[in-house]
């Protein structure tokens, strides 16, 4: 497995701009550090994918893109070292076949605090807008 370069997620927010900047410069191993090993992230049909093996294969297409990501805070409730956010993201991207991306959503998402005072995911449900 690759050398991940860790960098500063003392803070949700600080989860947030590493996230941006990961997707940015198209850094599987660096969104894939966001999470704890058993995070879950909950795809767009409400399907579960599990730890950081299943995670990394989700992004494998993800960091395909070429684009921006952008991670507006919400709402923000700690208590006990968990965090619930909700936040809206939007981004404007090319993917691998050179179609323009340009999605937003509202994303619901828990995240924890660890022994040395960083913050990863330990839940993800990026797509909790209802369509109808």
């Amino acid at each position: 497995m690759p050398e991940v370069k860790t960098k500063s997620t003392s803070t949700p927010e600080a989860v947030h701009q590493n996230y941006s900047e990961y997707f940015r410069t198209n850094d599987l191993e660096g969104l894939v550090s966001l999470y704890e090993p058993n995070a879950i992230v909950v795809g767009e049909q409400g399907e579960e994918i599990k730890g950081t093996a299943k995670i990394r294969e989700m992004f494998s297409d993800v960091v395909k893109c070429k684009g921006t990501l952008k991670i507006e805070t919400l709402s923000e409730f700690i208590v006990d070292g968990i965090a619930s956010i909700r936040v809206k993201w939007h981004m404007q991207a090319i993917d691998a076949d050179g179609n323009e991306l340009d999605v937003s959503n509202v994303a619901s998402e828990v995240m924890r605090k660890q022994p040395d005072g960083s913050w990863l995911y330990i839940i993800d449900q990026p797509c909790t807008k209802h369509q109808g």
